[in-house]
């Protein structure tokens, strides 16, 4: 019992430092806003719990430094791959994108973020599990995290059901028109919404709103649709540098009629 105890720490301590990761990624780098992410309303990312459980599993194993590593790349880059699929698939929602990685696979996994697991799975190896391994210990001695662990799994297991349920609702819309819902830019979409409109928005509770949650998947939706009607920068790049060259040989033909008039 005591293992399955320190597995199911080792998911909650991995979910949580993995949302700490992507509440600032997002912040800082890519929405340029505090959006919660991933799925589910808590503060915890089951991909990196996964992840987490995943990498001590093969750290405890007994083989050469190098297949380890292997394995962590291969293992982590699988757990995404399906994870994503997944909800791609079946949900009919899109949980993160790198299409516009080079040689990604269905935008759910990319050589760069396969090197990004390698290296994180080097720095649990060498620097976090030799703690991990001793400190987990304390787990054999006491019955102390039991109820923690369980309020902790209940709580959890509220969400993933509560997430689901509004999942399936915005699978059945975007399934009527036969489009994918982008989960994030879905979330920003509504607060940004909701802050033109000065309605107070909740940080964990994001789909919340002055509207049904059909009505605002609709609107997500035809806003997209507006978005790719619009002509991309290389798409008015190519027709400027067409005109100028249309322009070019009208000027060019002028100057010829001229000098045979001449």
């Amino acid at each position: 019992m005591a293992v399955f105890y320190q597995y199911l720490f080792l998911f909650f301590a991995g979910a949580f430092l993995g949302w700490i990761i992507e509440l600032f990624f997002r912040r800082f780098v890519s929405a340029k806003k505090w959006i919660n992410p991933g799925f589910l309303s808590g503060p915890y990312l089951p991909l990196y719990g996964t992840g987490t459980v995943v990498l001590f599993a093969v750290c405890s194993m007994s083989a050469p430094v190098w297949v380890k590593i292997l394995l962590i790349a291969v293992l982590m880059t699988l757990t995404e791959y399906l994870t994503g699929l997944f909800f791609l698939k079946v949900m009919e929602v899109r949980l993160w994108d790198y299409s516009s990685r080079k040689f990604n696979v269905q935008g759910l996994i990319c050589p760069l973020f396969s090197l990004i697991w390698a290296i994180l799975g080097i720095g649990f190896l060498f620097l976090i599990f030799p703690l991990l391994e001793n400190s987990l210990q304390w787990f054999s001695d006491t019955d102390a995290p039991a109820f923690v662990l369980g309020v902790l799994s209940g709580v959890f297991i509220i969400d993933v059901w509560q997430s689901f349920r509004i999942s399936l609702k915005i699978r059945k819309i975007a399934k009527d028109v036969h489009a994918v819902v982008k989960y994030e830019q879905f979330k920003l979409h509504i607060r940004l919404e909701a802050i033109k409109k000065n309605f107070k928005t909740s940080f964990l509770f994001p789909f919340k709103s002055d509207k049904p949650l059909s009505q605002k998947v609709s609107d997500f939706l035809s806003a997209n649709k507006e978005k790719d009607k619009k002509p991309k920068m290389h798409e008015i790049y190519n027709d400027l540098i067409k005109n100028l060259f249309v322009n070019n040989e009208a000027t060019d033909e002028q100057q010829e009629d001229k000098q045979d008039s001449n």
